[in-house]
């Protein structure tokens, strides 16, 4: 692949096996995938990936990389995403988003571009979960985009990335419908050869806290969609556990699944105002992928007898 994110012929006819999940996690979460995905990139494992499955904050984390802009991905977390214009925890009394998503993609995101033209047409297929809000039935449902849809590409991040306790927002992708964050009805797929967990291991629980009276406060209200967002938002930490002990219930049905994951709490939060931190989560991410080297080994190796 060039610098601009072109890829040569011989690329797309690489043997392709592997499929890269990754879930998301906010600031700090998408900062541990830049690590991980700058690890990865050092330890050649970009040519064998044929498809991604991404969530939330894993989406911009996993698909810049993948499209030559992995330095711009670390400089966005570390320089650009941290600034007051994108978080500001004093909006809430003004009841404007404490993290401005739109801000984020429309302003930060459109100054470091990648072609669309080359990213629907990229060899791997890069799948991106959102939340559909189905007006008529009443309903939410999780949705699949991928790069092979004709959709503006940072639209379909956008989507991903609109978590509706910080933002509050629903996202209009055109020609597809209203949209919110990609985490809230499925945390983790279980079809990754190499899975992105950004919850730390020792995580069991999440109690309440100013987060949830703040996810309270946003959605009081008599609106079906808006309860049904409460509704899953809080549920959302106890689906996480529920699909993450199914991963670990299926790996000996997978001998070489290579799980990236921390040990403990990644150094940035959700909302994170700190480059210090952020640049802490990178490294973190970065190490934690170095470590698995081995494993990758093994897991290529697989594939290319398979």
């Amino acid at each position: 692949m060039t610098a601009d994110g072109s890829f040569t012929p011989r690329e797309c006819d690489a043997e392709r096996k592997l499929t890269l999940v990754s879930q998301g996690g906010g600031i700090g979460g998408g900062a541990y995938v830049v690590g991980v995905m700058k690890a990865l990139k050092r330890l050649g494992i970009f040519p064998y990936i044929q498809r991604t499955i991404t969530s939330s904050a894993g989406t911009p984390a996993v698909v810049y990389p993948l499209m030559g802009k992995d330095r711009q991905a670390e400089y966005i977390w570390v320089e650009e995403v941290t600034k007051r214009e994108v978080i500001d925890i004093r909006r809430v009394v003004t009841n404007r988003p404490i993290l401005d998503i739109d801000y984020l993609v429309d302003e930060i995101l459109a100054k470091h571009p990648f072609d669309p033209k080359i990213f629907h047409q990229h060899p791997i297929e890069m799948q991106i979960s959102a939340t559909r809000i189905d007006r008529e039935r009443q309903s939410l449902e999780n949705h699949l985009f991928t790069n092979r849809d004709p959709h503006n590409p940072l639209q379909m991040i956008k989507a991903a990335i609109a978590i509706p306790i910080v933002y509050d927002r629903i996202i209009v992708v055109e020609g597809a419908g209203e949209f919110i964050d990609g985490g809230i009805l499925r945390q983790i797929s279980f079809e990754g050869d190499i899975q992105i967990i950004t919850e730390p291991k020792n995580k069991t629980a999440i109690t309440g806290g100013y987060g949830e009276q703040l996810l309270v406060k946003r959605y009081e209200s008599n609106d079906p969609i808006k309860v049904k967002i409460h509704e899953a938002a809080r549920a959302r930490h106890e689906l996480y556990m529920r699909e993450y002990r199914e991963v670990l219930r299926t790996l000996p049905e997978h001998p070489y699944k290579v799980i990236i994951q921390p040990d403990e709490h990644v150094p940035a939060a959700l909302i994170e105002r700190n480059p210090r931190k952020v640049e802490a989560a990178i490294k973190l991410g970065y190490d934690d992928t170095m470590k698995q080297e081995a494993a990758l080994d093994k897991l290529l190796e697989a594939r290319r007898a398979a």
